[in-house]
């Protein structure tokens, strides 16, 4: 069919979708037995120390519990305190080449491109900020 509106399905698909949303909806909405005993209400001390907020852990140990890979490892290696150096001085940087930067007004970095095709992630302290500079 070509140009128009998707047909929606019908025929034993169709009729079988319908049925098993029926029985969801009404098996879902359905009353409890007879047979279940009533339990008493929880006493209101009771519920505020179930609902009780736990103590939160302080900055640096929160940021150590984080799992940074979220369970995924990935093929890319990320640069962590990388040491940087003065462009002057920079080893396999060319003049013209491109380079992602960074000015915070006190301290200003740049990220050669072709490093940050090969790592893509950097992570590092300057001016006393934590910095992530993704490419």
């Amino acid at each position: 069919m070509s140009g128009g509106r998707p047909r929606i399905a019908r025929g034993a698909f169709g009729w079988f979708v319908l049925f098993a949303l029926l029985a969801c909806l009404t098996t879902c909405d359905r009353a409890p037995s007879r047979n279940a005993s009533p339990t008493a209400p929880a006493s209101p001390s009771a519920l505020d120390a179930a609902v009780a907020a736990p103590a939160l852990p302080d900055e640096t140990t929160f940021l150590a519990q984080i799992d940074r890979t979220r369970g995924v490892k990935d093929c890319f290696l990320p640069l962590r305190d990388p040491p940087f150096v003065p462009a002057a001085d920079a080893i396999g940087v060319a003049d013209g080449e491109m380079v992602l930067g960074l000015d915070l007004g006190t301290a200003q970095v740049c990220y050669p491109t072709l490093y940050l095709n090969w790592h893509e992630i950097v992570e590092h302290r300057m001016a006393g900020l934590e910095l992530l500079a993704c490419w």
